[in-house]
């Protein structure tokens, strides 16, 4: 009898590219936190954002998430 393991994907912090979540600590000098459904990570953006402010992920480098404020709905 053959066994074939088969190696399961994970893509890591990569799946959350294109996901909301909100700012857990203001952003200082574009750095801060986010929280994404119940953990919360340290991300950089190109301004500073208040605590609270929702966020779209751009993209994942190394550890740390690229993000941009979500515009509000008019």
């Amino acid at each position: 009898v053959r066994c074939v393991l088969r190696a399961v994907r994970n893509p890591g912090l990569s799946a959350y590219v294109g996901v909301r979540g909100q700012v857990s600590e203001s952003f200082v000098n574009g750095r801060g936190r986010i929280r994404l459904n119940d953990s919360d990570y340290s991300a950089t953006a190109t301004q500073n954002l208040e605590q609270g402010a929702a966020v779209v992920v751009l993209a994942v480098e190394g550890a740390e998430m690229r993000v941009q404020a979500v515009e509000k709905d008019k």
